[in-house]
């Protein structure tokens, strides 16, 4: 697959820089960049809030990348796949439709079903985001994106072994009235333009409407890599009293057109058994064979004429039949957001609360390798609520607070690989409940001591129906491969019954073994229904009988489960200068465990993640050159796995395992420098 941003000779249209005339100019800014910090000349001052306070990226004593509004527009991003510009450790990927895999220095998942958990916390306005699968409302008006790399397994908790991405919008500002409009044009019919409004309400209250439209053509030959794109943001925000104030949001987003493509590469092909060195290949009793140049050529894509011609020609394990008939892909995906931010001022204590709510509803059909087609149609909920609070005691700076998630998600899948369909629906729910604190200890003005805890309790279940369709090629040549290319590959269907229903009925010759009238839907789990499949071989003595069998096999899954675990950080952080840090941490994390559809592989176990840091942060010169450095050390137990593989009874599947244990280890240097 690939995912690669297309360069576009862009026409950038500046249509309105301000829309009113007000204290301030247009603020993509206002909340990420300290003006007041700044050194005259020097790099700008990025606030971030990844500590759950606000400081400075520089005295932020963690291993983050962050980048404003500003810095993202020049970057060119637009959504979260193309972050990487910004945050060079942090790689993005789509495995087709909305799904989305996130990996920080090479670890994540990919997550191509509703119930399979990230291994990196997508965050939109200090709101965890369950399912990230929509990220154009999340990149619309933006202040800042922190990029948090390593565990965050105190302040954030669950899933985020891996790390955590924070995107923050840009928020009201109280008595202003301001706004501003861009867009742009560029090939591919590349449309985009956005805009925000500040409207004052008041002294002490304004409200911010926010819109973006994205569109272009496909950046493949044949459509796909293509956007419809459309999001909007409406916020208010008010100070009622002193020192208290609330902030409500309410964000909506579609996502439409083909999405995300496939490029054709090449195939894998059976070696015959008895073939000198049939061992010896990567995959063992298989040789990759090139797809010709004019298939394989980057951004062509796998609905081509010429490369579904050569797909034709192309047959694999276990029917043995052309792979014909692949599904286009398409996304009617619609994205919902409700949340609210209160801040209250109790004496010495400041108290925060964040409710939130938000849905996904996603209708996609995709062709991820090596699927005729994949669909998706997904519901999920979620319900949050974190309360935090803040304060200092002596030397002694501590935050404290609970955190609360409910999810649940419903769905009906179908991944269609030619020979092989597994079809199932399931109700997924899960729920976790955590505690926290951290406490920052300040030996001297230079030197600090950090501690952090926190306990989370979650129960998950899952409650699902999943079927295994199988045709067998019952050929058995010498010399070569088996083909049966006079029996069709499966149909796609979103359900068992849509793909039996588009048989022929004339494919199953044997009175009273007809699937499409004959399947008894109560029959046993695991246990193979078999119908013979095909024409009948009768001119053939050596192998009298049906050319292929079709074989579907049932699998009802109720699980549920539950962890409890402690997470802990403990760091140093000294200040050789104001302008130059070292610091030192040790923190742990893990992710929680799961449930497949794969039958003897229904359930996996949490990952723990332990990590050593040692890091610098430093500018010089005048504040014109920073260089940060970090060496880490992270260690994995029970690491989790999500790929392709076979349930226990050889049927194709999708599923996590745990891979037992690894370690990554590493040097991170950035660096930026401007002229004097």
């Amino acid at each position: 697959m690939n995912n690669a941003s297309v360069s576009k000779a862009a026409l950038s249209l500046a249509l309105v820089s301000a829309m009113f005339v007000s204290p301030a100019a247009a603020q993509d800014n206002t909340n990420a960049v300290d003006e007041s910090a700044q050194q005259s000349g020097g790099l700008d001052v990025i606030v971030v809030t990844a500590q759950r306070k606000a400081e400075s990226l520089q005295d932020a004593a963690i291993p983050i990348n962050a980048a404003t509004g500003a810095d993202l527009t020049r970057a060119g991003v637009a959504d979260a796949t193309t972050l990487n510009a910004v945050a060079p450790a942090l790689y993005v990927t789509s495995g087709g439709g909305a799904n989305a895999g996130y990996f920080v220095r090479g670890v994540g998942n990919f997550t191509n079903n509703g119930y399979t958990s990230p291994a990196v916390a997508f965050n939109v306005d200090g709101v965890y985001v369950g399912r990230p699968s929509s990220t154009i409302a999340s990149f619309l008006d933006v202040a800042v994106v922190e990029v948090l790399k390593g565990p965050q397994g105190t302040l954030y908790g669950r899933n985020a072994t891996g790390g955590a991405i924070n995107v923050l919008p840009t928020k009201p500002v109280p008595g202003e009235t301001s706004g501003y409009v861009s867009g742009s044009y560029g090939n591919y019919d590349a449309f985009g333009i956005e805009g925000a409004l500040n409207l004052a309400v008041g002294d002490d209250g304004a409200i911010r409407l926010s819109a973006a439209v994205n569109e272009h053509d496909g950046y493949n030959a044949d459509g796909t890599f293509d956007a419809k794109d459309v999001a909007f943001r409406g916020q208010f925000y008010a100070e009622p009293a002193p020192g208290f104030d609330i902030r409500f949001s309410v964000d909506y987003s579609t996502q439409k057109g083909a999405g995300p493509g496939t490029d054709v590469f090449g195939a894998y092909g059976l070696i015959p058994p008895g073939t000198p060195g049939r061992d010896d290949p990567p995959v063992p009793g298989w040789a990759f064979q090139p797809a010709p140049a004019a298939v394989a050529e980057p951004f062509t894509g796998l609905h081509t004429p010429e490369a579904l011609a050569y797909l034709a020609t192309v047959s694999t394990a276990p029917l043995f039949s052309p792979f014909q008939g692949f599904a286009y892909p398409s996304r009617d995906d619609e994205y919902l957001g409700v949340s609210a931010e209160m801040n209250l001022e109790l004496g010495s204590v400041d108290l925060v609360v964040i409710p939130a709510y938000r849905q996904s509803k996603l209708d996609n059909i995709f062709n991820g390798p090596p699927f005729k087609a994949a669909i998706n149609k997904d519901t999920a909920e979620q319900w949050s609520i974190e309360a935090r609070f803040s304060g200092s005691t002596g030397p002694v700076d501590w935050i404290a607070g609970a955190y609360y998630f409910d999810e649940r998600v419903e769905g009906v899948n179908a991944f269609n690989q030619f020979g092989t369909v597994s079809n199932n629906a399931f109700d997924s729910q899960s729920d976790s409940l955590a505690f926290f604190g951290r406490a920052t200890f300040n030996v001297t003005d230079e030197l600090r001591l950090v501690g952090g805890v926190r306990h989370t309790t979650e129960n998950r279940s899952i409650d699902a129906f999943a079927t295994a369709t199988a045709g067998v090629c019952l050929e058995d040549p010498v010399g070569r491969a088996p083909f049966c290319g006079h029996v069709p590959t499966l149909p796609v269907g979103l359900t068992l019954q849509d793909v039996l229903g588009g048989l022929d009925p004339a494919l199953f010759p044997i009175p009273g073994r007809n699937p499409q009238t004959d399947y008894n839907t109560n029959g046993a789990d695991g246990v193979g229904q078999v119908f013979p499949y095909g024409p009948l071989n009768i001119f053939a003595p050596a192998q009298f009988g049906p050319g292929a069998l079709l074989i579907i096999t049932p699998n009802t899954i109720q699980r549920s489960d539950s962890d409890k675990e402690f997470t802990y950080r403990a760091a140093v952080e000294y200040d050789i200068t104001p302008e130059n840090l070292l610091y030192a941490s040790f923190e742990n994390g893990f992710r929680a465990g799961g449930f497949n559809l794969a039958r003897g592989r229904e359930t996996y176990e949490p990952e723990f993640i332990d990590a050593f840091t040692i890091g610098s942060k430093n500018r010089f010169f005048d504040n014109r050159f920073e260089l940060n450095a970090e060496l880490f050390y992270w260690k994995y137990k029970g690491q989790q796995l999500a790929a392709l593989g076979v349930d226990t009874d050889g049927n194709n599947a999708f599923y996590t395992r745990n891979v037992g244990k690894s370690s990554i280890k590493g040097v991170d240097i950035d660096f930026q420098l401007i002229n004097a």
